[in-house]
């Protein structure tokens, strides 16, 4: 109910939030290590994205220089 109720009051649209948030309901990510393993996976994926964000930025950047 959190997480809808977040998502709603935010006007957010995340499903994986919403699947996550139905594994941990129904048990299936019960132990400590495998809620580590999850907090690392996400941190991963969001300073991977970052990561590709900043190199397309500055690929659009350089690449600008070399059209004129």
């Amino acid at each position: 109910m959190l997480t809808v109720g977040g998502m709603l009051a935010t006007d957010t649209r995340h499903p994986p939030a919403c699947a996550t948030t139905l594994i941990v309901s129904l048990g299936l990510l019960s132990t400590f290590r495998e809620g580590v393993l999850m907090i690392v996976a996400v941190v991963l994926l969001v300073a991977a994205h970052r990561l590709l964000l900043a190199t397309e930025r500055a690929g659009a950047r350089y690449g600008e220089g070399l059209r004129h």
